[in-house]
């Protein structure tokens, strides 16, 4: 799946100063040392395979998949400038990459991750951040796009200006939906006719944000603010309802045969003593003709 895989952690990081900065770059402080968001390029090639290591554990540890990226297709995201790579000196600390849709009218941000090592520093938000800068730099009217299950992220994208929004709105290109086969959700994807899943589609629409005042901007994240807990329940409900679908057919089968079996075992009852009836009277009309000779 097309998804954010990563939960963001508390911001626990000040920024540095920029004045030996190169443009496009963000440095951020810890208590120990530097972390640099930036633009990846072809110098950093040599983190491809430890970004699809990331990836792949990161779906496994939430439960949710995406499609499985090789290293070279990283490269090539690396080589179009359309990724972001967290570096902690030379450590790999986290990575994000952009995908287009539709000739570039949806871009969507996927493997969204955060070395563990690393969380807990606000750096998840940083790259969505980061990522979103450089969507709006090289596509300034796309459609900008997430699936999530992930609360935090959901988090982010609000603060960023994405709005949630039904799967018909998103893109329809069937290359994108294809991605969703490796979650292990996929099947209530299949079953709801596309319209429903466990994941929240969000979208930042450009002509809409446009249009928008700076006040409006902020009533909508002090909303998300004291609405959080609500959309917690709104994931548990969604959960609950699309997940126990299947529970509930299996529970009525389960129902439906047992009543077939109780109606078979009194027909055989029924015809076990009609036959005993029978063999009664044979052996009254005939009473020699089975006695042994």
């Amino acid at each position: 799946m097309f998804s954010d895989l990563m939960i963001a952690g508390k911001n626990l990081i000040r920024p540095v100063s920029r004045k030996y900065s190169k443009p496009g770059t963000l440095h951020l402080k810890s208590m120990t040392n530097t972390t640099v968001v930036q633009v990846a390029n072809e110098s950093h090639f040599s983190y491809a395979e430890a970004v699809c290591r990331m990836i792949e554990e990161a779906a496994k540890v939430r439960g949710t998949g995406i499609a499985k990226r090789e290293p070279e297709y990283i490269k090539t995201k690396m080589r179009e400038g359309k990724a972001v790579i967290a570096l902690k000196g030379e450590a790999l600390a986290g990575f994000c990459y952009i995908e287009t849709w539709q000739h570039g009218n949806y871009v969507a941000h996927s493997g969204l991750i955060v070395n563990p090592e690393f969380r807990g520093e606000g750096l998840a938000k940083t790259i969505k951040a980061k990522a979103f800068e450089l969507s709006k730099e090289k596509f300034p009217n796309s459609k900008v796009f997430g699936l999530t299950t992930s609360l935090p992220v959901m988090k982010i994208n609000s603060e960023l200006g994405y709005k949630p929004v039904t799967f018909s709105e998103l893109t329809q290109d069937e290359t994108f939906w294809k991605g969703c086969q490796s979650c292990i959700n996929y099947d209530i994807l299949t079953r709801t006719q596309r319209k429903h899943c466990l994941c929240t589609g969000m979208m930042y629409d450009p002509a809409k944000a446009n249009q928008e005042s700076e006040k409006s901007e902020q009533q909508t994240a002090k909303k998300w603010k004291h609405s959080f807990k609500v959309y917690q329940r709104w994931m548990r409900y969604k959960q609950f309802v699309l997940t126990s679908i299947e529970d509930r057919k299996e529970k009525r089968m389960l129902k439906k045969n047992e009543k077939l079996d109780k109606k078979a075992q009194k027909i055989e009852a029924k015809l076990g003593k009609k036959l005993d009836k029978i063999q009664e009277k044979k052996t009254k009309l005939n009473p020699g003709k089975d006695e042994p000779k």
